[in-house]
C-alpha cells in the first residue's frame, strides 16, 4: 500500500507539473493573476473555474479513494468539518501556488500529526504559527525557501559579477550596476605594492627563494623581474575586468 501511494502521488506531481505548462493551465493561473485580465482576452472565466473544479475534484477523489481502500471503509467521523479547514491551511502555508509548497504543507501535517498528536501547548501555538509564517512570506514556506534561495544566488552573482535578470528583476538597475563591482577599490599600501620593486623577491617564500641582493631585482637573462611581474599582473586584472 505505501509504495501504491508514493506511485500515485509521482503520478500525480508529473500530471499537475505538465498541466501548469498546458495552455489550460496558463488560463487556470491567469484567472487566479488577473480575472478580468482574462476575460479581455476572449476566455470564459466562469468555464476555467469550473473546469479547476473537475480537475481539482479529480485529484482529490483518487486521494479519498486511496484513504477509504487503506481505512477498509470511510464514516462521518473520518471527515469532520475542522478537517477540511485544516487542510485548507496546511496547503496555503506551503505555498498554494508551487507544486513544492503543497509537498511541504502535507509534511508539514504529517509531521505534527505524529510528534504533537496530544501536545496541547503546540496545538494552542499552531494557528499563531501558520499566521506568523503568513505574514513573514504571504507566499508560504515554498516562497521563503525560494527567497533565501535567491538571496544566496544573487550573492554568488554579485561576487562573480554576473547578472542574472531573473534574480535582479525587482531590483533598480542604478542600483544593481553599483552592487555588481569588486567589494572595495585596489589598495595601494596592501600586498606586494607595500614593498619596494628591489624587495618584493629578495623574501624567501615557497614560490620565490631568497636571492642576492645584487640579483633581486633582475633574472638570469638580464631583464627586471619586478617590472614583469607587475606588467603580467596588470594584464591579469584588465582581462578580468
Amino acid at each position: 500500500m505505501y509504495f501504491l501511494c508514493v506511485a500515485v502521488l509521482v503520478l500525480t506531481v508529473i500530471v499537475v507539473a505538465n498541466l501548469r505548462r498546458s495552455r489550460f493551465g496558463r488560463i487556470l493561473i491567469a484567472a487566479r493573476e488577473n480575472e478580468a485580465n482574462l476575460q479581455s482576452f476572449g476566455v470564459s472565466a466562469v468555464r476555467a473555474k469550473l473546469s479547476a473544479f473537475a480537475v481539482s475534484g479529480l485529484i482529490a477523489g483518487t486521494g479519498g479513494a486511496m484513504l477509504a481502500f487503506e481505512l477498509r471503509g470511510v464514516s462521518v467521523q473520518s471527515f469532520p468539518p475542522e478537517r477540511s479547514i485544516e487542510v485548507f491551511l496546511f496547503v496555503v502555508l506551503g505555498g498554494v501556488t508551487s507544486m513544492g509548497g503543497v509537498v511541504l504543507g502535507a509534511i508539514y501535517y504529517a509531521l505534527i500529526s505524529y510528534f504533537f498528536p496530544t501536545n496541547f501547548i503546540f496545538q494552542s501555538l499552531r494557528p499563531f504559527l501558520v499566521i506568523s509564517v503568513l505574514w513573514i512570506s504571504p507566499g508560504g514556506l515554498a516562497a521563503l525557501i525560494n527567497r533565501v534561495r535567491d538571496a544566496g544566488l544573487r550573492i554568488i552573482a554579485q561576487r562573480r559579477q554576473i547578472i542574472v535578470p531573473s534574480l535582479f528583476a525587482d531590483y533598480d538597475p542604478n542600483v544593481l550596476e553599483k552592487q555588481l563591482i569588486p567589494l572595495s577599490d585596489p589598495l595601494d599600501a596592501a600586498g606586494l605594492a607595500a614593498l619596494d620593486a628591489a624587495e618584493r623577491y629578495t623574501i624567501e617564500s615557497e614560490l620565490y627563494a631568497r636571492r642576492p641582493a645584487d640579483e633581486s631585482a633582475r633574472g638570469p637573462g638580464g631583464h627586471d623581474e619586478a617590472a614583469a611581474f607587475e606588467a603580467a599582473a596588470a594584464g591579469t586584472r584588465e582581462g578580468g575586468s
